[in-house]
């Protein structure tokens, strides 16, 4: 979960050899942590299957759905590409399951197929691994999400203008936002940013249009602690 933070060194000052070597060695985070208090409808049972989604384009690259049971409050998260021709299927409904708009290929709850467009072979909806601590801290593994800083620097331009630098890898399409804690216990807060060195820090997320990694700028004066590269996810 914390595998894209980058330290801030303590004392008299920023050590950019600090951030350099720390940053780079830390592994890749394939997790997606998600407050489920945040959807009441899913914890209550009045919208039991919610979808969100990776790309802010047309074309979708992942659509997740996250379901829970009304009866005894299981979490099931598929993929919601339909395994016919890859449709995104709808949400789960109690009455009608999850079904497909493209061509009426119908699953359970937990994606288990209960008619297939394309016969009884055809596979049931992926799902994903995660890990759910019974209140509400959802993690979802995305393979090959790749939340990662590769590169820190500090940058000083002027007394009063000292800057972090962050590099991170991106999928095209996705939006991202920097998270900062004080500690590694908390959850990170977002933190606005500048995608020029000399811009005003006023962003508080950035879209990926390309797959080049991606550069913004942190006003560092005042903050000392730990920073996270996060990826949004929006409804579907």
């Amino acid at each position: 979960m914390l595998g894209s933070v980058a330290a801030l060194g303590s004392g008299g000052g920023w050590s950019g050899a600090l951030l350099a070597d720390i940053s780079p060695n830390a592994p890749p985070s394939d997790i997606i942590p998600i407050d489920l208090s945040l959807f009441p409808g899913l914890m209550d049972g009045s919208t039991p299957s919610i979808q969100l989604q990776l790309r802010s384009f047309n074309e979708i690259e992942e659509i997740i759905m996250i379901n829970r049971a009304p009866f005894n409050g299981q979490i099931y998260v598929l993929d919601s590409k339909c395994t016919h021709q890859g449709c995104p299927v709808n949400k789960w409904d109690v009455n009608n399951n999850i079904v497909c708009p493209c061509h009426g290929s119908n699953y359970q709850i937990d994606g288990t197929l209960i008619f297939g467009a394309a016969g009884p072979q055809q596979p049931p909806l992926n799902s994903y691994n995660f890990s759910y601590d019974g209140a509400n801290l959802l993690k979802i593994q995305v393979p090959g999400l790749n939340l990662k800083i590769v590169d820190v620097a500090v940058q000083t331009s002027s007394p009063t203008n000292q800057r972090l630098r962050l590099v991170f890898p991106v999928r095209q399409g996705c939006v991202y936002q920097i998270g900062y804690s004080t500690d590694l216990v908390n959850w990170t807060e977002p933190v606005s940013f500048a995608s020029t060195p000399n811009g005003t820090a006023n962003q508080t997320s950035i879209l990926a249009q390309t797959i080049d990694p991606l550069a913004v700028w942190v006003d560092s004066a005042d903050l000392r602690g730990y920073y996270r590269v996060e990826v949004i996810l929006t409804d579907y």
